[in-house]
């Protein structure tokens, strides 16, 4: 989680990976998307913005389980793998909910939350 924070090389690779991991779910299931879906994911890839790709992929990691699994097969089995999962269910699950709610009054609010919990609860 640490490099996904600050390392920009490993922000873009795995938001690149999870933006895959969305696309071929997608495909997968045979989904008719609209315009305006296609327009937004063919956008992501063009659009280096941090809060963007970090709010992505927390949305992705509550939503696709393949992608929460990518995220949290990068930890070995035991103890900071457990923790990791933990994190997701408890706290990013429970922000994503709360950013649909409308409990948040920007997607810039949702992510600096979720960044500055992974900072202080995680202890990168």
């Amino acid at each position: 989680m640490y490099s996904f924070l600050f390392d920009v090389t490993s922000r873009v690779n795995i938001f690149e990976n999870v933006l895959d991991i969305v696309q071929k779910t997608l495909h997968k299931a045979n989904y008719q998307l609209s315009k305006r879906l296609n327009y937004i994911l063919n956008k992501l890839n063009s659009f280096p913005d941090t809060i963007v790709q970090h709010g992505f992929v927390f949305y992705a990691i509550c939503y696709n389980i393949d992608v929460k699994n990518f995220i949290v097969c990068h930890y070995e089995a035991g103890a900071k793998r457990d923790i990791i999962e933990d994190f997701i269910t408890t706290h990013i699950e429970e922000k994503t909910n709360d950013l649909l709610n409308g409990k948040f009054r920007s997607l810039t609010e949702y992510v600096d939350d979720i960044r500055y919990n992974i900072i202080i609860k995680l202890g990168v």
